[in-house]
C-alpha cells in the first residue's frame, strides 16, 4: 500500500487557485470543507510519511497551508496527523561589527559559549585592506560553524567613523546575501535596555551584567564580545518568531516592544523587513 500525505490549500472558490507546483486531488475535501492539494512528496510506509509530514511543516515549507494530511490512495481517504514541533537547535551568531575589534558570540543552548574578537589596526594596511581581513575572518567562522541565521548590533549614524563602519557593513551585507544568511538588526538602545534596564549604559555596564548571566568569574570578555552576546540572545528570539516556534505570547514585554511595537507605537522589527531584517 502506498500512502502520500497531502496538504489542505485555505483558499476558497472565489479565490485564484493555487500555484503549479501544487496539484489538487479531484473531488478530494478535507473535514473542514477545503479542497486538497498533493505536496508530491509520498512514502510506501505511513509511519515514515508522518516523519515527512512533520519534517515539511518544521521546515516551514508551507507557511500558508492550514494543515497537512496523508492520503491513502488504496482507500481514497484521508489520515488526520498530529504535527509535532520540532525541537530546533540554531546556530546563531551575534556580532558588533568594528574594525579595531569585531565582536562576535555564538548561541547554541547545546554548546559551551564560544566567542572572540577580530581585531586589526592601522599598521595592517589601508582601510580597504583591513575590511577585506574583517570579512574573510568573518567567512571562515561562518564556514566554521555553518552558520545561517546572525544578528548584528545596527551601526550608530552621526558617530566617530560613521562611515567605515558603514562600509564594513556592506562587505559583511555582501557575504550574507550571496550566501543566503538570514540578519536582523538590533539598535544600541534595544540591546544596552534590554540587558541593564538602561539605554544609556556604560560599556563596564554590559561586561559586569554579562558576566553575571554567563556565570564568569574569572573568565575573560571585552565589551564587545558582550554587545555580541546580547545581539544574540535578541536574534535567536527574533529568528524563533519569525519562524513560529514561539507566539507573541511568549515575548516578555521587553521584547514585545522591540519586536512588535515600541513605546512610541512604532512598529517593531518584525513588521520591517528588509530595514530591520533581511531574508536573503
Amino acid at each position: 500500500m502506498k500512502y502520500r500525505f497531502e496538504v489542505v490549500y485555505t483558499s476558497n472558490d472565489d479565490l485564484n487557485e493555487p500555484s503549479a507546483d501544487l496539484l489538487r486531488i479531484s473531488g478530494l475535501i478535507s473535514p473542514n470543507g477545503k479542497k486538497c492539494y498533493t505536496t508530491g512528496l509520498s512514502h510506501e510506509d505511513l509511519d515514515e510519511a508522518k516523519i515527512i509530514a512533520n519534517d515539511v511543516r518544521n521546515e516551514n515549507l508551507y507557511k500558508s497551508k492550514e494543515s497537512l494530511l496523508i492520503y491513502d490512495t488504496q482507500t481514497n481517504k484521508l489520515i488526520s496527523i498530529e504535527i509535532k514541533k520540532k525541537e530546533r537547535s540554531r546556530e546563531i551568531l551575534g556580532l558588533d561589527l568594528s574594525m579595531t575589534s569585531f565582536g562576535w558570540f555564538l548561541h547554541n543552548e547545546k554548546r559551551k559559549p564560544i566567542y572572540g574578537s577580530f581585531k586589526t589596526k592601522p599598521e595592517d594596511g589601508i582601510d580597504l585592506k583591513r575590511f577585506m581581513i574583517q570579512r574573510d575572518r568573518f567567512v571562515n567562522l561562518i564556514n566554521d560553524y555553518k552558520i545561517d541565521h546572525i544578528g548584528i548590533e545596527q551601526p550608530f549614524l552621526m558617530s566617530f567613523n560613521t562611515e567605515k563602519l558603514f562600509a564594513l557593513h556592506q562587505f559583511i551585507l555582501e557575504i550574507c546575501y550571496t550566501r543566503h544568511i538570514k540578519v536582523v538588526y538590533i539598535t544600541p538602545a534595544q540591546i544596552k535596555t534590554y540587558a541593564t534596564d538602561n539605554a544609556q549604559a556604560a560599556k563596564n555596564d554590559m561586561v559586569f551584567k554579562t558576566k553575571e548571566v554567563l556565570g564568569f568569574q574569572r573568565e575573560k570578555i571585552n565589551d564587545d564580545e558582550c554587545d555580541a552576546y546580547w545581539v544574540g540572545i535578541l536574534a535567536e528570539k527574533f529568528w524563533k518568531l519569525y519562524y513560529k516556534e514561539i507566539t507573541i505570547e511568549d515575548l516578555t514585554e521587553k521584547e514585545k516592544y522591540i519586536f512588535i511595537k515600541n513605546k512610541s507605537k512604532k512598529p517593531g522589527i518584525l513588521y520591517k523587513e528588509n530595514i530591520s531584517y533581511y531574508v536573503f
